[in-house]
């Protein structure tokens, strides 16, 4: 095994290229993406870390608000686009809110 590859991996660019080269349907619909993603929940879930699922759980929210309602290039961008955009941030911005501001521990 190549642990330099591995590494190279892991690297911030490679993962935020990762996901920006990607349609979000397709990462939510691959298998070795969305087995290790519900393990994962699962576990956050197990061991009462619902701080750090709220986040990953707000980050994918406006991911893929970003990457499906954002236009990109010459596209115009339409009132409808942009209210999903808002709804996606709105409800990212709430479960953030609940789970470190109001919901007490």
């Amino acid at each position: 095994m190549d642990w330099r590859q591995l590494i190279d991996y892991l690297r911030t660019d490679y993962v935020l290229g990762f996901f920006t080269d990607h349609n979000p349907a397709e990462i939510l619909s691959n298998p070795v993406f969305l087995l290790p993603a519900v393990v994962l929940c699962g576990l956050l879930v197990f061991f009462r870390f619902y701080r750090t699922l709220a986040l990953l759980v707000s980050g994918g929210i406006l991911w893929y608000g970003l990457m499906r309602y954002m236009p990109t290039g010459d596209t115009a961008i339409s009132m409808k686009d942009i209210g999903i955009f808002a709804g996606c941030g709105t409800a990212a911005a709430a479960i953030l809110v609940y789970f470190f501001l109001i919901r007490g521990d």
